[in-house]
């Protein structure tokens, strides 16, 4: 399995979730906030908004259905694991302004 290039996320027990997923590792950088410039054509773990995806090579996302009860709680990556879902991955291209008036959306 391809590993990530960057981890972007504040929880500790998702970059563990992660690594026990086997697409990251110790080494793989962690950043809780990213820039352009950290993602750029990269493979990048986390959630981010459709302004920065665009930038990216391909995301990773793990969705987690945690109870309303347990959402303030710390979890760790033993917690994640049961609350996760299937991994989701995600190429996302921005289209030039042009091309969408051209086509007439």
């Amino acid at each position: 399995m391809e590993k990530v290039d960057i981890i972007v996320t504040n929880k500790k027990s998702m970059v563990d979730y992660l690594i026990l997923l086997g697409v990251a590792d110790n080494a793989t950088p962690v950043v809780k906030k990213a820039t352009v410039v950290d993602i750029l054509g990269k493979y990048v773990a986390g959630t981010l908004p459709l302004h920065l995806a665009c930038y990216t090579r391909r995301i990773i996302e793990v969705p987690l259905n945690i109870p309303k009860n347990k959402r303030r709680n710390k979890l760790n990556a033993t917690s994640i694991k049961k609350y996760a879902g299937e991994p989701r991955y995600y190429e996302i291209n921005m289209l030039p302004a042009m091309t969408l008036a051209i086509e007439g959306v």
